[in-house]
């Protein structure tokens, strides 16, 4: 028990120091402000900077932008990375986007101005390099960032350290959930009671929710309907109908009220079914999910 909560502990502290690391970006330049690559800062939210530019784009889901940088340095280049990415109220949308937001292009004005995909940082990423004294327009091309994309400008040290420590976190709770789902699995093949059969789906519910949350599934068929966040909304579903089962065998409904126990399988089915729904991106199921 101490050894579980010690691991426990060290994960919160990772979690917390990541949240920091994000917390701490920043604040987004005002609009017509350029950035300045050369400023300390290791991360910089510029959602705000960025400006919407009709280049052909054929709805929110594609759409063209504009920022403003610039190089206060007169000894030597640098270099920034611009990423997309979620931002925590996405899955929490009436109509969720049926992909994550990414940025699929970039291009800048001026001479001597690299623009390059930097696939080390994966797909989604590209590495901007400013000659000494240059200021810039950089057009991004984005799909799926609804109205107001989410932008961060990056160090490339900093980066690196914050992915590795997304890594770990991601791996940490992956690995924990995964552990304790084939122990209650365990627990249901040889004993062969009901408890450890929904405790065994509901981890393994939980686990599905957790890879989806990272980005596992976002390839596969299981995000072709309603996205990453409808699919996420169904292993989330299903982790609570078997919650609903789990806490009528650890305290009966009956003890609360009388005919309670008639609405457990009810609402169990209620939730999977907006679950469903979620999954073929019907809206507010993936919000109502949420929600409960």
């Amino acid at each position: 028990m101490k050894h579980c909560l010690r691991i426990l502990l060290s994960i919160f502290a990772l979690f917390c120091v990541t949240a920091s690391a994000a917390e701490n970006a920043a604040a987004p330049a005002a609009n017509g402000a350029a950035f300045d690559f050369a400023a300390p800062d290791a991360v910089a939210d510029l959602g705000a900077a960025i400006a919407p530019r009709d280049a052909g784009a054929s709805s929110v889901r594609d759409a063209w932008y504009t920022v403003a940088v610039k190089n206060g340095d007169a000894a030597k280049p640098l270099a920034r990375v611009f990423t997309a990415t979620d931002s925590p109220g996405d899955g929490l949308q009436i109509s969720p986007m049926p992909m994550r937001p990414r940025l699929i292009d970039a291009a800048g004005s001026g001479a001597g101005i690299l623009v390059e995909r930097a696939m080390a940082f994966g797909p989604n990423a590209f590495r901007v390099t400013l000659p000494p004294m240059q200021t810039a327009t950089l057009a991004l091309h984005f799909e799926g960032a609804g109205d107001r994309p989410s932008l961060l400008v990056w160090a490339e040290p900093a980066l690196i350290a914050h992915n590795r420590q997304i890594a770990i976190l991601a791996g940490m709770v992956s690995g924990l959930l995964a552990a304790a789902a084939a122990f209650a699995a365990g627990a249901a093949v040889l004993s062969g009671r009901i408890f450890p059969r929904w405790a065994s789906l509901f981890l393994a519910a939980l686990l599905v929710a957790q890879l989806a949350a990272t980005g596992a599934f976002d390839t596969l068929w299981l995000t072709s309907y309603g996205g990453p966040y409808g699919f996420s909304a169904l292993a989330i579903s299903v982790a609570l109908a078997a919650a609903v089962r789990m806490l009528d065998y650890v305290g009966s409904f009956e003890a609360v009220y009388r005919r309670a126990k008639l609405w457990r399988d009810p609402l169990a089915v209620i939730v999977l079914v907006l679950g469903l729904l979620a999954f073929a991106g019907v809206p507010y199921t993936g919000l109502a999910i949420r929600v409960l």
